[in-house]
């Protein structure tokens, strides 16, 4: 049975839009070591019209490394293209950018998938209205069960068969001037199809790293998540070099970040250590107190601009007379009139001679 969403047309999507720099590691590890080279392997027969190839890659786990195999799927939406998950280096350990769904293919990391993704572009064919042709030059088709074909010849530029970009030993590869419009369109996640395909991968032991060295015995499946002999393919060969690093490659740990501080464990197990208080934001319009020594007399802090007692402004002048031009006397101070005494009359001479 088709899938049903196959009929609606793509001006109907509005939904399912995913970001692409997914990471496959946890954000507290790092992974410094890249994965091994992409296996040889042949594709199996697409099983009906309407299917587009998605290719192997080597996605991480708990223990490492592991192989997705590449199998056929159903577009979400007709007329989109699928555009491979690659490994890139950021300057401190590799991240993995998961594939998506698109108009147009973007870029995947300039990685030699093989089978139409060549490093850049996609040569496998190409949507005709709502049928989707195919290149048989490069793609494993039955022409009883598939209608439209064509044969076109590619040139593989990349000849390597390495996972990752960047880094030391990795592919050294840029966006195209027309790939980063490719980026800005809308982009759809993968399937549910895709995902338990992947998850099927994880479970499988035989398809770890560290266990097939590079050479897993299912490369690639006619039908997702069925890795039995009769729809898949072995690896032929490994895609080269394998280091032993990236067999036993395992995650370092990041240092905490600053703004969730490490907890204390506390070895005593009667009882817990408490959770730290963060401390409190600081506002932005404050200004920040310098720190002085107890000695320094100016231990006090600053205060802000705004609390500072402003200076009440200066009286207004008297005006004052000029003094003349002169020595000032010192004044005198009044003194109080004299208090009147009563003195004798004076007696006449001729009187005071008739009494004696």
């Amino acid at each position: 049975m088709r899938n049903p969403f196959l009929m609606a047309p793509l001006a109907c999507l509005v939904l399912s839009v995913s970001a692409t720099d997914s990471r496959a590691a946890d954000v507290r590890i790092f992974i410094t070591v890249g994965p091994p080279p992409l296996p040889l392997y042949d594709q199996p027969e697409c099983p009906s019209d309407g299917y587009l190839w998605n290719p192997g890659y080597w996605a991480w786990g708990g223990d490492g490394y592991y192989w997705v195999p590449g199998t056929w799927v159903e577009p979400p939406v007709i007329g989109l293209l699928w555009t491979p998950g690659y490994w890139g280096w950021n300057g401190r350990a590799f991240v993995f950018h998961r594939g998506y769904w698109s108009r147009r293919v973007g870029f995947y990391g300039g990685i030699n998938y093989g089978y139409g993704y060549g490093g850049r572009g996609f040569d496998g064919g190409y949507w005709e209205g709502r049928h989707y042709s195919y290149n048989r030059a490069i793609t494993n088709v039955n022409p009883t069960r598939v209608r439209n074909v064509y044969t076109r010849p590619v040139t593989v530029q990349n000849d390597r068969h390495t996972a990752y970009n960047g880094g030391q030993g990795g592919v050294i590869a840029a966006p195209a001037p027309l790939e980063p419009t490719a980026r800005r369109e809308q982009r759809v996640s993968p399937t549910r199809t895709q995902t338990l395909h992947e998850q099927s991968a994880s479970r499988n032991q035989e398809l770890r790293a560290s266990v097939n060295r590079g050479k897993p015995p299912v490369a690639a499946t006619g039908r997702a998540a069925d890795f039995s002999p009769r729809h898949s393919v072995p690896a032929r060969a490994p895609g080269g070099h394998v280091d032993e690093d990236a067999l036993r490659a395992r995650p370092q740990t990041a240092p905490p970040s600053p703004r969730e501080p490490a907890r204390q464990v506390d070895r005593n197990p009667e009882r817990v250590a408490p959770r730290p208080v963060p401390e409190p934001r600081a506002d932005p319009r404050e200004r920040p107190v310098r720190e002085r020594s107890e000695r320094d007399p100016r231990s006090q802090p600053e205060p802000h601009p705004a609390d500072r007692p402003r200076p009440e402004p200066a009286p207004s002048p008297r005006h004052v007379e000029p003094r003349p031009n002169h020595p000032e006397f010192p004044r005198v101070k009044p003194q109080p009139d004299p208090i009147p005494q009563h003195r004798p009359k004076p007696v006449a001479p001729d009187k005071e001679d008739k009494h004696r």
